[in-house]
């Protein structure tokens, strides 16, 4: 005899077969969770106000204003240091600036003794300029025709290495003294005792004083033996290097200009 089961009345749950798909009659949040407890939600995310927003951006723009501020002034600052180091070294035409021009020479002199050309070319450039600043200044300082001429003279003829050769004369020579002196008219060369101006050079250097629009000083450097003396017993051993003239606020060499 087989066993049957009691019999299914009313009132009992029909076999598992029989029941209904739960999905679809039940809601998929009760499914997902146990023992039926709904689960809890997160509140909604809210956004940034508009005042929140603008807080934000209003610091953005204030921490930008001290980063540009602090690079403008560093700028400047770098600017006027330039500016202040530069006027430092540069001369005026006006004043006698015979002594600058004098260390000018005398570290030059020092340098071609070294016969190393590394440590020329710095005392060398000194002397140096460039066209397009050579020629205002001939332009501003003599007559057109006297400008044309000195100016192109210089700018085809004038090398500024042909510096060396005087200044490298002058070491073998044992003439290692620099003297200087300074014309601004021809008072100063009547007043001058060298031989340099009571023969050599006082034709052409009337004739570039009477060519001369604007008053412009004109320098001359003397390498002589140590002890050689004043002006009133001009020395026989010496150096002539000529002419010198303030340029934008340094010296440039110009050869002898002649007239």
């Amino acid at each position: 005899m087989s066993w049957q089961g009691p019999p299914q009345g009313p009132g009992y749950p029909q076999g598992q077969g029989q029941y209904p798909q739960q999905q679809g009659q039940y809601p998929q949040q009760q499914q997902q969770q146990p023992y039926g407890y709904p689960q809890p939600q997160p509140p909604p995310k809210k956004g940034m106000g508009a005042g929140a927003i603008v807080g934000i951006l209003a610091g953005v723009f204030f921490l930008l204003a001290i980063v540009c501020s602090g690079v403008l002034w560093f700028f400047f600052a770098r600017s006027d240091s330039s500016s202040a180091s530069s006027s430092s070294t540069s001369v005026s035409a006006d004043s006698d600036q015979s002594a600058v021009l004098k260390a000018k020479a005398e570290a030059l002199l020092t340098a071609v003794k070294t016969k190393d050309k590394k440590q020329v070319e710095g005392p060398l450039l000194e002397f140096a300029t460039l066209p397009e600043t050579a020629k205002p200044w001939f332009d501003a300082t003599f007559d057109a025709k006297s400008a044309d001429d000195l100016y192109g003279y210089w700018n085809r003829q004038v090398n500024i290495t042909d510096l060396v050769t005087p200044f490298k004369n002058a070491n073998e020579a044992g003439e290692t003294e620099v003297r200087v002196k300074r014309f601004t008219s021809m008072a100063d060369v009547e007043a001058c005792q060298l031989t340099f101006c009571k023969f050599m050079e006082k034709s052409n250097l009337e004739k570039l004083f009477a060519a001369m629009t604007k008053k412009q000083a004109l320098y001359l450097v003397l390498l002589e033996k140590p002890g050689t003396g004043p002006d009133e017993d001009p020395p026989l051993d010496v150096t002539e290097v000529y002419y010198f003239a303030v340029i934008k606020g340094s010296f440039v060499y110009l050869d002898h200009m002649l007239m």
